[in-house]
C-alpha cells in the first residue's frame, strides 16, 4: 500500500486519491457500520439510504428530507437512468422528476458481441468462457447477492457519469446535489489483491472522483462527496478467491 499515516495505506490502484490526501481534501471514516447486520444487501441499502435504523421507510430518503428541511424543492430533479435511488426519493414520490435515459451498455449487448465474434478463434471462445464462468458463479450465490446491484450501472462507467454531474453542479442556476450509483463491489469471486476485480474497480472509482474535481474547477472548493457502501467484505477469503459479505466498512469523504 501507499502509506498515508502510521495506521492506514492506500491501495496502489487507487493512486488517483493520493493528491486529494496530500491537499487535505480526503478523509476516511473507518469501521462504519449499520445497526442491523443480517447480511442482506436490500435491508442494508434501505437503511443506508433512508437514514432510519429500521426497515419500512416508505421510500423516503434521508437526502430528500435534508433538501426539504434546507428549503429546497423537488421541482428540478433530473434522473439519468431507469431508477431514482431511494436516498433522493420523497415518501409520496416525485411528480416533478425530469427523466432522461442514459444507457452506457444497451440491452443484449453481450449476445450481439458473442454473435459478432463467434467465428473468431481468439475472441469467440474467450467471450463464451467469460459468460459461462459468470453464469456459474451467479448460480452459486443467494438471490439477494445476485440482485444486489439493483441494475445500477458498472463502476467502469462512473467517470462519464461524474463528468455529467460535475457540469450540472457548476452551472450558475444548476443543481446543488447529485447522487451517483454504481455496482460491481460484491466480490464473492476472484477479488484479487494487487490485480483483479476489486483493484480495477478501485482504480475506476478514484479516477471518476479525479475527473469530477477537474471538471468542476473552482466549484470543487465548495463541494463534498460522500462515498458509501451498504456493508464491507469479510477479512477472511473464501474458497473462490473472493470474500464474503462483511459488516463495517470505511466511508470516504472527499472534496474542497
Amino acid at each position: 500500500p501507499i502509506p498515508l499515516n502510521s495506521l492506514f495505506g492506500l491501495h496502489p490502484m487507487a493512486e488517483s486519491f493520493l493528491p486529494f490526501w496530500t491537499r487535505k481534501e480526503l478523509a476516511f471514516i473507518p469501521a462504519a457500520g449499520l445497526p442491523i447486520a443480517d447480511g442482506s444487501h436490500f435491508s442494508a441499502q434501505e437503511i443506508l439510504e433512508s437514514g432510519q435504523d429500521n426497515l419500512g421507510s416508505n421510500g423516503s430518503g434521508w437526502l430528500a428530507r435534508a433538501i426539504k428541511a434546507a428549503g429546497g424543492t423537488d421541482t428540478n430533479i433530473v434522473q439519468l437512468g431507469p431508477h431514482a435511488p431511494m436516498i433522493v426519493q420523497s415518501a409520496g414520490g416525485d411528480a416533478n422528476v425530469i427523466k432522461h435515459q442514459l444507457e452506457t451498455i444497451l440491452p443484449g449487448y453481450e449476445n450481439r458481441l458473442l454473435t459478432i465474434h463467434q467465428h473468431d478463434d481468439l475472441l469467440g471462445p474467450a467471450l463464451q468462457l467469460s459468460r459461462t464462468t459468470i453464469e456459474k458463479q451467479n448460480q452459486q450465490l443467494p438471490k439477494d447477492d445476485q440482485l444486489s446491484g439493483k441494475e445500477a450501472p458498472s463502476v467502469f462507467g462512473l467517470e462519464q457519469a461524474a463528468r455529467i454531474a460535475a457540469r450540472a453542479l457548476t452551472k450558475a442556476e444548476g443543481h446543488n446535489v447529485a447522487v451517483l450509483e454504481c455496482s460491481g463491489w460484491d466480490t464473492h469471486f476472484d477479488q484479487g489483491s494487487q490485480q483483479g476485480l476489486l483493484p480495477r474497480r478501485l482504480a475506476a472509482l478514484s479516477a471518476a472522483i479525479e475527473a469530477m474535481a477537474v471538471e468542476m474547477q473552482e466549484a470543487w472548493m465548495n463541494t463534498v462527496v460522500i462515498i458509501a457502501s451498504e456493508f464491507g467484505r469479510s477479512v477472511k477469503p473464501n474458497d473462490h478467491g473472493g470474500t464474503y459479505n462483511g459488516y463495517a466498512t470505511s466511508l470516504i469523504l472527499v472534496g474542497g
